[in-house]
């Protein structure tokens, strides 16, 4: 079964770009993540489509298009990589 995921109160989240990147505050934990462009592209992609959760397939093939990239197998488990360290940190759940 294909995993889905979704954000956890992205609402709440400040993000602030900066030249090399952004940073990401979450204040229920208090925590500050430092992300890159396509990181904060998969929470805003995430919140802008989530009336459903969505699955990995589609946030790669989402990236591919905004990034014009091939997609390959590593690029996929690299996204897969990232989504499960956002649910560590709180910033998105993954639905069954």
């Amino acid at each position: 079964m294909e995993k889905c995921w979704k954000t956890l109160d992205y609402q709440s989240l400040i993000i602030e770009e900066w030249d090399s990147g952004f940073t990401v505050f979450q204040p229920d934990s208090g925590s500050t993540h430092y992300l890159n462009k396509m990181s904060v592209l998969i929470l805003k992609y995430l919140e802008n489509d989530s009336l459903a959760p969505l699955s990995t397939v589609r946030i790669c093939n989402y990236l591919v298009t905004e990034f014009q990239l091939q997609p390959d197998t590593a690029f996929s488990k690299q996204v897969n990589k990232t989504l499960y360290r956002f649910d560590e940190l709180g910033l998105v759940k993954q639905i069954p």
